[in-house]
C-alpha cells in the first residue's frame, strides 16, 4: 500500500466559515427596557458584565433578555459586556497502517480519543462538514467511507463507494459529500442527511484530489494518470462540463481560495504548484521551489497557501498576493496532509512514517508542538473542525443614564494644522460627536480662544454653534473644530458643551499653526548690455525658492526654482530695462520609502539627501501616494490589508484604515478628498474619504487589479489587472460604477501613470519588458520596448518624460513622450524597482531592492547625484509617487530689481556735495569747495564740464569718472 501512496496522493479544501459578529452599543435611561441581545444561532457564548448595578447579572450563558435598566445616581453608568464564544475544535488524523483515526483537541493539543475502524483498510482522505457535526473518512483498501459523529467521536455508519476512494470533500452547505474513487474512475455523491450514495459520476481517469467552490456550484477534481488534467463537475447536474489539460504528469493535491477565483494544484511530478484561474479557466502561474508536493491547503483569510513537500520534509508557505514562496518550515517527518484550524491561527501537518502531527503557528511559522498519533498518518483533506463558534471575545457596552439632562461627547479625532494667517481646513481639522438625553434645551458648543466650531466640515465656522434637541435628545451630532486665522504657534483649549440643567462637558482640542517660511532680502542689481551677471544665492528658513521675472527680455527666464543663475544681460534699446524679481519661499520635498523587509517607512530630506526619520508602517507596505498639498502620505499595506496615513508635519502615523484584501496600487484624487486602493485578492477598489479616514464604498466585481490612477480632473479612475483578462477598467468617480474597459496585450501591469493632460496612460509590463501606452481618446494601445523586468514608473509634471525602473536589466529607462521612445538609460545600484520625481522635476529617486539603497539622479544632465544606503533600507519598494512637496507654509515673497542699462551715449551726474566759502579777492580752497561725480557710457569723445559765471572747475580723476 505504501508504494501506491508514494505515487498517488491527494488533498482537498473545504471553505470553512469563520464567525464574524458584532453587537452595537446600547444607551438607555433609568427605568427603560433594554433591547434583547441575540447571539448567532448555533453558537454558545459565555458573557460577563462589569456593572451589575444596571440591572443585569454579573455573568451568564446564552442570549441576554431585555431587562429594566437601573441608575439612581446622577451620572451615566457604562457597563462593558464581554461575550466569549466557546469553541470545541478537533483535528481528525487518518492512520493508514493502524486503521484508525486519532482525534486531537485544538484547545489542548492532545489526543483525546482514538477511533477504531473495524473491518476497514487504509483510511486516507478526511472531510468535515461545515457545521462540524460529521467527519467522513475514505478507506482506500475497502472501497468505503466511514462516517464519524463529532458529538460522540464514534463511527455511526459505513458507506460502500467505488474502488480505491482517495479524495473527499463536503459542499459548503453541508448537504453533500463527494468521494473520489481513483481505481474505478468514478465519483460517489453522498447525501449527508441519509449518509447514502445518491448518484455516481462516471468516465474519469484516475481521479485524485478534489475541492468544492465556495458557492457549491462546481466540483474540481485532479487527474493523476500521468497525463494530468483538471475535471470541472457541475454539481447541479453531476456531469463533467470541462476537462482542462494541466502541466505536470501527476496532479494530486488541490486547494481553492476563499473567493473561489483561484485553485492551487500540487504537481507531484515534476515538483511544482499550478495556479489556476477558475474564471478564465486557465493556468496563470507555475510555482517552483517545491519537492514532491502532496497536501495543499489555504488559510481562511486567503493570504497564505501551505504545501507539504514529502521529498524534503518541509512545508512551503506561499504568499497569494504574489504567488511566491516566502517561507519553508521543517517538519518532524514526511509531510502529507495539511489543514488550518478554523480560526486560521494554527496549521496541522500529518507526517507519514514518523507517526507525528506537527502544529505550526501561522503567525510566526514556527512549530508549536508535535503530537504522537497512530501508524502512518495521512489525513489528507480538511481534517480540522469547530463545533459551535470560533473567534475572539466580543465586547459591547450598555449605558444607563440617570433621569437628568445629560451630554456625552465622543472621542476627538483628526489633527489641526494650519499656516499663520489662515484658518485650518478639512482634512486638517478635529471632530467629535455629541449625544444628549433628557434635554430641555439645545446644546451649545463654545470654542476656546484660537479655535472655531461648526456643524459642517467645510463652512459655517464661528465662536459657537447650537445643536438643537428633538424630543429631549441630540443624537450623535458631529462638531467640527478648526484653528482661527488669528492663531499662532501651538494652541490648545476646551470646547465647552452646555445645556440647561446639564453638567457642562469639556472637550480638549489642540493644534499647530506653523510660521511662514522666509527668504532673506536681496539688494538691487545694475548691469549693462552684454555683462555676465553674478548668480544670486537665496537664503532664509525655506528649503527651496520659487522666483519669477517680469522682464525675460533681459536674458533671464520668466521663472525658475532654486537660486538665480548667472546670465548675460541684454538691453539693445536706448533706455534702462528694470526687471522685478519676485522670490517666494517654499517647503522642502521629502521622499517616503517603504521597506518590505522591515515594514518601516524611511523619510528622506530631498534638500540634504539624508534619512531624517523612520516610521512604523503596516505589514508589507507597497503602494504610496502623497496629497497635492503635501500634508498627507497614504501607504497600501499588502499583507495587513490596511492603508497607513502619515502626517508629514511631524512624520507620525495618524491612523490605519482597513481596506479590501491585499491592496497593492494606490491613488488620490486631485482635490485630496478621495483615496483609491487596488485590492488584488479582493478583486475590488476601496474608496476612502480622507476627511474622516474611512472607507465610504467598495467597487466590487473586478479581476485581480494591481495598479490604479486618477484623471487630472478627478472624474475617472483607471485600474489595470495583474494578469488575465489583461485590461484597463475605467470607473466613473462620481458614481463609483464601471464605465468601460480597454483590452491590453500586456500582463503584470504593476506600475501606471497618467499624463498631466489626462490624454494617455503608461503601464509597465513586467513579463513583456515593455511599457504600454493607452490613448484614452481613441482607446488604442501601443508598446514601447524597455529593459527587462520593468516595474515602477513615474512621469514629470510637464508630461514630457516617463521614467521606468527595469529591475532585471538593473537600469532606469527614460522615455520621451513626444515620440514614445527611450532616449536615455541610467545604471542603477541594484535591482531598481520603483521611481519618483521631485516636485520641481529636477531630481529622480530610484529604490533598489537587492542593494537596499536609493539612487538620486539629476534629470537635467542625467548624472547621479548620490546613492543613499544604511540600515533604514531593507527591501525598499515604494510603488507610486512617493515624493511629497513637504510640510511647511509658503511665506511672503520678496522682490528686488535688476536694471540692465544700454550702452548708448549717456552722461549722468550725482548731486553736488560740500559747501563753498572764501574771502573776497581769493578763490575758495579745499575743503571749502563742492564736488560731484560724472559718469558716461557709449562715449565717442570726452565730457566737457563748463563752470558758470563766478565759479571754476578742476579735474582730478579720469574723464570716465571725474570729480569736479
Amino acid at each position: 500500500m505504501r508504494s501506491l501512496l508514494q505515487s498517488i496522493i491527494t488533498v482537498f479544501l473545504v471553505c470553512t466559515r469563520i464567525l464574524a459578529w458584532a453587537q452595537s452599543p446600547q444607551t438607555v435611561n433609568n427605568g427603560q427596557q433594554t433591547q434583547p441581545v441575540a447571539f448567532p444561532q448555533g453558537c454558545v457564548y459565555n458573557w460577563t458584565n462589569d456593572k451589575p448595578a444596571i440591572g443585569l447579572p454579573a455573568s451568564g450563558t446564552g442570549d441576554i433578555a431585555s431587562f429594566t435598566a437601573s441608575n439612581t445616581g446622577t451620572s451615566p453608568i457604562v457597563a462593558t459586556i464581554k461575550a466569549t464564544p466557546v469553541p470545541l475544535g478537533y483535528a481528525y488524523i487518518s492512520n493508514q497502517n493502524s486503521n484508525d483515526v486519532s482525534v486531537i483537541s485544538i484547545a489542548t493539543h492532545a489526543v483525546v480519543k482514538t477511533i477504531s475502524l473495524p473491518g476497514q483498510l487504509n483510511p486516507f482522505g478526511v472531510a468535515a462538514t461545515p457545521d462540524g457535526s460529521k467527519v467522513y473518512v475514505t478507506n482506500v483498501g475497502s472501497g468505503t467511507v466511514s462516517v464519524i459523529s463529532t458529538a460522540s467521536n464514534t463511527v455511526i455508519k459505513t458507506i460502500t463507494v467505488g474502488a480505491g476512494p482517495f479524495g473527499i470533500a463536503a459542499s459548503p452547505n453541508g448537504t453533500t459529500v463527494y468521494a473520489i474513487n481513483s481505481n474505478s474512475g468514478t465519483i460517489s455523491v453522498i447525501n449527508t442527511a441519509t449518509d447514502a450514495v445518491d448518484a455516481t459520476i462516471n468516465g474519469l481517469i484516475t481521479p485524485q484530489g478534489t475541492c468544492v467552490s465556495p458557492d457549491g456550484k462546481w466540483l474540481y477534481v485532479t487527474n493523476a494518470s500521468g497525463n494530468a488534467s483538471l475535471y470541472i463537475v457541475n454539481t447541479a447536474t453531476n456531469t463533467v462540463d470541462f476537462t482542462i489539460p494541466l502541466n505536470g504528469t501527476t496532479n494530486g493535491g488541490i486547494a481553492i481560495s476563499p473567493d473561489g477565483n483561484t485553485l492551487y494544484i500540487a504537481n507531484n511530478a515534476p515538483g511544482t504548484v499550478t495556479v489556476f484561474n477558475t474564471i478564465t479557466k486557465t493556468e496563470t502561474k507555475l510555482i517552483i521551489g517545491v519537492s514532491g508536493p502532496y497536501g495543499v491547503t489555504a488559510r481562511p483569510d486567503g493570504k497564505r497557501v501551505y504545501v507539504a513537500n514529502s521529498f524534503t520534509k518541509k512545508v512551503s508557505v506561499i504568499n497569494t498576493a504574489t504567488n511566491i514562496i516566502i517561507k519553508t518550515i521543517n517538519t518532524s517527518g514526511i509531510p502529507f496532509g495539511v489543514s488550518v484550524s478554523t480560526d486560521g491561527k494554527e496549521l496541522y501537518v500529518a507526517n507519514h512514517v514518523s507517526n507525528k502531527v506537527d502544529i505550526i503557528s501561522t503567525a510566526t511559522n514556527n512549530v508549536i508542538t508535535s503530537v504522537d498519533v497512530g501508524s502512518d498518518p495521512l489525513s489528507l483533506g480538511i481534517f480540522t473542525t469547530s463545533i459551535g463558534c470560533n473567534g475572539p471575545p466580543v465586547t459591547f457596552s450598555i449605558s444607563v443614564n440617570p433621569t437628568v439632562p445629560t451630554i456625552i461627547a465622543g472621542p476627538v479625532t483628526g489633527s489641526i494644522s494650519a499656516c499663520v494667517g489662515t484658518a485650518s481646513a478639512s482634512p486638517d481639522i478635529q471632530q467629535f460627536t455629541v449625544t444628549g438625553s433628557d434635554l430641555t434645551a439645545g446644546i451649545k458648543a463654545t470654542a476656546p480662544a484660537n479655535f472655531q466650531v461648526s456643524l459642517s466640515a467645510n463652512s459655517g465656522y464661528g465662536s459657537s454653534v447650537l445643536l438643537n434637541q428633538s424630543g429631549g435628545k441630540v443624537a450623535n451630532v458631529v462638531v467640527y473644530v478648526r484653528s482661527a486665522a488669528t492663531a499662532t504657534g501651538s494652541i490648545s483649549g476646551n470646547v465647552v458643551l452646555s445645556s440647561a440643567g446639564a453638567a457642562d462637558q469639556n472637550v480638549a482640542v489642540s493644534g499647530t499653526v506653523n510660521a511662514l517660511l522666509t527668504v532673506d532680502p536681496v539688494t538691487d542689481k545694475i548691469y549693462y548690455n552684454g555683462d555676465v551677471t553674478s548668480p544670486v544665492v537665496f537664503t532664509g528658513t525655506a528649503g527651496k525658492f520659487n522666483w519669477t521675472n517680469d522682464k525675460p527680455g533681459i536674458g533671464l527666464p520668466a521663472n525658475g526654482i532654486g537660486d538665480l543663475p548667472s546670465f548675460t544681460a541684454v538691453n539693445t534699446g536706448t533706455t534702462p530695462v528694470i526687471a522685478t524679481i519676485k522670490v517666494t519661499p517654499l517647503p522642502t520635498d521629502y521622499a517616503y520609502v517603504a521597506n518590505q523587509g522591515s515594514n518601516m517607512i524611511a523619510v528622506i530630506n530631498c534638500t540634504t539627501h539624508k534619512v531624517i526619520k523612520t516610521i512604523n508602517g503596516g505589514s508589507i507596505p507597497v503602494g504610496i501616494v502623497t496629497s497635492a498639498d503635501g500634508k498627507r502620505v497614504y501607504i497600501a499595506n499588502n499583507d495587513a490589508s490596511t492603508v497607513s496615513v502619515i502626517n508629514t508635519a511631524d512624520n507620525t502615523l495618524l491612523t490605519s484604515i482597513p481596506v479590501g484584501n491585499s491592496p497593492y496600487g494606490i491613488a488620490i484624487s486631485p482635490d485630496g478628498t478621495r483615496v483609491y486602493t487596488a485590492n488584488s485578492n479582493a478583486a475590488s477598489i476601496s474608496v476612502i474619504e480622507t476627511q474622516n479616514n474611512s472607507v465610504i464604498t467598495t467597487i466590487p466585481n473586478l479581476p485581480s487589479i494591481i495598479s490604479i490612477a486618477v484623471s487630472p480632473d478627478g472624474k475617472w479612475v483607471y485600474a489595470a489587472t495583474e494578469g488575465s483578462p489583461n485590461a484597463v477598467y475605467i470607473i466613473n468617480a462620481s458614481t463609483n460604477v464601471l464605465d468601460s474597459t480597454i483590452p491590453l496585450g500586456s500582463s503584470y501591469n504593476y506600475g501606471m501613470v497618467i499624463t498631466p493632460d489626462g490624454k494617455s496612460l503608461y503601464f509597465t509590463n513586467n513579463q513583456n519588458s515593455s511599457v504600454t501606452r493607452v490613448n484614452l481618446a481613441t482607446k488604442t494601445v501601443s508598446s514601447i520596448p524597455v529593459g527587462a523586468g520593468p516595474y515602477g514608473i513615474a512621469i514629470n509634471s510637464t508630461g514630457t518624460r516617463v521614467y521606468v525602473a527595469c529591475s532585471q536589466a538593473n537600469e532606469v529607462d527614460i522615455i520621451n513622450t513626444a515620440n514614445n521612445a527611450v532616449i536615455k538609460t541610467l545604471p542603477a545600484t541594484g535591482s531598481p524597482f520603483t521611481v519618483s520625481v521631485s516636485s520641481d522635476d529636477k531630481e529622480l529617486y530610484v529604490t533598489n531592492r537587492s542593494a537596499n539603497a536609493v539612487d538620486i539622479f539629476n534629470t537635467t544632465n542625467y548624472s547621479k547625484i548620490t546613492t543613499i544606503t544604511g540600515p533604514a533600507f531593507n527591501n525598499p519598494m515604494s510603488l507610486g509617487s512617493f515624493i511629497s512637496k513637504g510640510p511647511g507654509c509658503p511665506g511672503q515673497p520678496i522682490t528686488f530689481k535688476i536694471t540692465v542699462n544700454s550702452k548708448t551715449t549717456q552722461i549722468t551726474a550725482t548731486a553736488a556735495t560740500g559747501t563753498i566759502s572764501a574771502c573776497e579777492g581769493s578763490p575758495s580752497a579745499s575743503p571749502n569747495i563742492q564736488q560731484f561725480t560724472v559718469s558716461g557710457t557709449g562715449l565717442t569723445a570726452g565730457v566737457t564740464a563748463t563752470a558758470p559765471t563766478g565759479f571754476e572747475v578742476s579735474l582730478s580723476l579720469t574723464v570716465a569718472t571725474a570729480i569736479v
